[in-house]
C-alpha cells in the first residue's frame, strides 16, 4: 500500500510539474502573439524613418570650397532634422550622412549636430554626435592631423584632428561652446562598441582647415 501511495506521489508531481511547464510555454506563445504587433510596429516606424531620412541626402557636388556665401542661396538656414551634408575622416571607416539635429532618428542613420550651436562656416563650435555601435564606432582610429571632410548643400569643408579626450559625460569643460572660432567637436559613448548608454564620452577636436564663410545678413537657423 505504501510503495502504492508513494507510486501515486511520484506520478502527482510529474503531472504537475508538466501541466506547469505547458501553462508556462502557453503563457509565453500568448504574451509574444500578444506584443508581436507592438515591436513590429516600432520596427516598421523605425525601417520607415530610416529609409526617409537615408533618402533625403542632398547634392554636395559642385559646392564652393571657399570665400563668402548666403546661405539663403542654397535653401536658407538648415531646418532640425534635415540632411544637412555627409562627414568622411581620413584613417577611419567613419562616413556617413550629417544632419542637422541630433535626436534619436537622426542618430539612428548618420551623425547629428547639435542644433543650440552652430553649422560649419559660421566662426563658431560646431558639435556632432554620434552612436558608438555604428556610425561613429570607429572614431578610436582617429590620429591627431587626420582630415575631416564635411560637405554640406552649401560648401565643403575640411577640419584637421588635433586632439582626442575621454571624459565623464557631464562634465561641460570638455567643450567650448562659445569659441569665436570655426571648429568640430566630435563625441560619442565610451567604452567603444557599447550599445547602451555610458557615462563617459570619447571627444574629437579639430581646427579649421578650409571652406567658405557665411555671411552675417542670413536667416538663423532653426
Amino acid at each position: 500500500m505504501k510503495n502504492r501511495f508513494a507510486k501515486l506521489r511520484v506520478l502527482g508531481s510529474k503531472t504537475n510539474i508538466i501541466t506547469i511547464t505547458v501553462c508556462s510555454v502557453l503563457s509565453a506563445v500568448i504574451l509574444t502573439i500578444a506584443v508581436s504587433p507592438v515591436i513590429n510596429h516600432i520596427k516598421i516606424v523605425a525601417d520607415f524613418a530610416t529609409h526617409t531620412a537615408l533618402a533625403e541626402k542632398p547634392k554636395v557636388d559642385g559646392v564652393p570650397t571657399s570665400g563668402e556665401i548666403d546661405l539663403n542661396d542654397s535653401g536658407g538656414a538648415p531646418q532640425d532634422g534635415e540632411a544637412l551634408g555627409t562627414i568622411k575622416i581620413a584613417g577611419t571607416a567613419v562616413e556617413c550622412t550629417l544632419y542637422f539635429g541630433d535626436d534619436a532618428p537622426q542618430l539612428h542613420a548618420g551623425a547629428g549636430i547639435w542644433t543650440g550651436g552652430n553649422i560649419p562656416g559660421q566662426n563658431g563650435t560646431v558639435l556632432i554626435a554620434g552612436h558608438t555601435n555604428s556610425f561613429f564606432r570607429d572614431l578610436e582610429s582617429v590620429k591627431e592631423g587626420a582630415d575631416i571632410l564635411v560637405q554640406t548643400r552649401y560648401g565643403e569643408y575640411h577640419y584637421r584632428v588635433t586632439g582626442t579626450k575621454i571624459a565623464k559625460a557631464e562634465d561641460t569643460t570638455a567643450y567650448d561652446l562659445d569659441a569665436e572660432k570655426d571648429n568640430l567637436i566630435l563625441y560619442t559613448c565610451y567604452p567603444f562598441g557599447q550599445v547602451t548608454v555610458t557615462n563617459q564620452r570619447y571627444f574629437v577636436y579639430t581646427e579649421y582647415v578650409s571652406g567658405p564663410q557665411i555671411k552675417e545678413a542670413v536667416n538663423e537657423t532653426k
